[in-house]
């Protein structure tokens, strides 16, 4: 539905149906632009079900968290910060954290972190040293979120048995805001695919 008058004319309101094979819902969006909710949404629904099917897959007791992504969906959570950014102006940025130390220490910290994550955040893990984190919203959110990291990995480091203080952590930025327009976020995407290490390259 389409709102042709008041503050809000040119927005829209409408519900899309989804289902998996365990699964029925509705997602359902209120005051959306008209120009980019299609695309936007439907991406979304696109990424929920996928998740959603994800889960139903690797049975209930150790179902795949909705924060941990393997490569190809976090790719496809990439794109969907990309059309957000473009449609509500919604921050995000990429890091790139690399570890030192025994890969069980990462292990063990990915074991906890994306229980300690919020909804508009992912991770995923591209190799044995490495982290990726989609993190949404601005850089003092992202400061909250960066301590939750550090205090996990100094756990992590003493529960592999490791002695002394954990290393420190390596990190990288990409930020979304910094780069604007069709040609920014075709460098930003290009840029996380290199980190990624897939093939993959954005259109």
């Amino acid at each position: 539905m389409r709102r042709e008058d008041g503050s809000q004319r040119g927005r829209i309101w409408a519900a899309w149906p989804f289902r998996t094979e365990r699964v029925r819902g509705v997602l359902a969006v209120a005051g959306a632009d008209y120009a980019t909710a299609r695309a936007v949404w439907e991406s979304a629904l696109q990424s929920l079900c996928l998740a959603w099917s994800l889960c139903e897959q690797g049975g209930a007791p150790d179902a795949p968290r909705l924060t941990l992504l393997e490569p190809a969906l976090f790719t496809h959570r990439l794109q969907l910060a990309v059309d957000r950014h473009h449609a509500e102006g919604f921050r995000f940025a990429l890091y790139r954290f690399t570890f030192e130390g025994p890969e069980q220490a990462l292990t063990e910290l990915l074991g906890e972190l994306p229980e300690r994550l919020r909804g508009t955040d992912c991770v995923c893990r591209p190799g044995p040293d490495e982290l990726l984190l989609l993190c949404g919203g601005s850089r003092r959110a992202y400061q909250q979120v960066r301590r939750r990291i550090e205090s996990l990995w100094r756990q992590a480091w003493t529960q592999c048995g490791e002695r002394g203080m954990a290393p420190p952590l390596n990190e990288e930025r990409i930020d979304m805001a910094a780069v604007p327009g069709a040609n920014g976020t075709h460098d930003f995407l290009a840029a996380a695919q290199d980190w990624i290490g897939t093939d993959e390259r954005p259109s």
